[in-house]
């Protein structure tokens, strides 16, 4: 899959998702993909909050959010 074809679908899971932190999450990782200056760090703790639930003192991740971040990720290893 060619960068430009990544770029696309990653565009295309953040244009589908309703909630403003994974959109946010997905426009990270669209950065990260495509060189732009934008860290991860830069993600926001309300962000943070929204894409996890407190489970016994720890943050667990959405479901959603981890079903985002696989999405993400599978984009950039078939890229890779």
């Amino acid at each position: 899959m060619s960068d430009e074809n990544v770029l696309f679908a990653v565009n295309m899971v953040a244009a589908s998702l309703s909630d403003d932190a994974l959109k946010q999450l997905a426009a990270v990782a669209l950065a990260e993909l495509s060189g732009a200056p934008l860290a991860w760090e830069e993600v926001t703790l309300a962000a943070t909050r929204d894409l996890c639930e407190g489970r016994d003192g720890r943050a667990v991740l959405t479901p959603l959010a981890r079903a985002v971040l696989g999405v993400i990720s599978r984009l950039a290893r078939t890229a890779a």
